[in-house]
């Protein structure tokens, strides 16, 4: 088996090499429910890739056995099983949970699993653990995630670089939460240079597709200098293409948390050299 992992969150993508014996005609796949040991399927095909679509992929994992088919109906079992991996996840006090089922059966085993974050808009890596676990603790808090954390695990293959197993997803939702800092420096020195709220665990897109997000800031006169409706995007301190002069503004925030509350918040931030 080169690998079993699952596509898209939707249905498991399974390949394997193919016998070059010219007696061989075609393979017989059989499929067990990981869950409770059934054998769900029992079949005979020619290619050497097949797409579970049937696969419940956050609820379950399925093994993959393949055997080759001679012209004589002569069955040959040469090819090591593979399987699916099932991520469950829950966030408690602080922490994301991650638990999955190991991936089998690799000649080499799995060499590393590596814990992956969906982060506008791709995966980045969070950590790596052995092959040997298949449990993992994420403390960390995501500030380029404002919305849900999804994760899933990817199972490297021991021995092959470019060979991998990816997970279904896992999403975890904590206490929503909206920091806004009090002051912010412009001044081209790569740090503290835009102004913007820290948020976690707030809604992203309202079922219309607007953004359910509001971020505006005023001088002391009442004039708005700067509005936007995008999470990733701050103040830099500057109106009409010049910096602001140094001294108090006012801020209104307006952001639906993932608990359901709307969150109104106004203050005053500093811009400072």
């Amino acid at each position: 088996m080169i690998r079993a992992t699952v596509v898209e969150d939707e249905y498991v993508n399974v390949k394997w090499p193919k016998n070059c014996e010219p007696s061989s005609r075609k393979y017989g796949l059989r499929i067990t429910d990981l869950g409770d040991g059934t054998v769900i399927d029992d079949f005979l095909l020619e290619d050497t890739s097949y797409d579970h679509f049937e696969a419940m992929v956050n609820e379950s994992n399925y093994l993959y056995e393949i055997r080759t088919i001679d012209h004589c109906e002569i069955e040959y079992t040469d090819a090591m099983p593979g399987s699916s991996i099932l991520l469950t996840a829950a966030y408690i006090n602080g922490t994301s949970i991650l638990e999955w089922t190991p991936y089998q059966q690799w000649a080499n085993g799995v060499s590393e699993y590596a814990i992956e974050i969906l982060a506008n808009g791709s995966y980045r890596e969070v950590a790596r653990v052995s092959g040997n676990e298949t449990r993992y603790e994420d403390q960390e808090s995501h500030k380029d995630v404002t919305g849900a954390y999804i994760y899933r695990i990817k199972a490297l293959r021991g021995g092959i670089s470019n060979v991998n197993s990816i997970s279904n997803t896992a999403r975890v939702v904590g206490p929503s939460s909206v920091w806004i800092p009090n002051a912010f420096t412009p001044n081209k020195d790569n740090l503290n240079e835009t102004f913007k709220p820290n948020m976690q665990f707030v809604q992203q897109i309202t079922d219309g597709g607007k953004y359910i997000y509001e971020l505006n800031i005023y001088n002391r006169w009442g004039e708005k200098l700067f509005s936007t409706s995008d999470q990733t995007e701050g103040w830099n301190g500057h109106y009409l293409g010049k910096k602001a002069p140094v001294g108090s503004y006012l801020y209104t925030v307006r952001v639906f948390g993932l608990d359901k509350e709307l969150y109104n918040l106004s203050g005053q931030v500093l811009v400072l050299e």
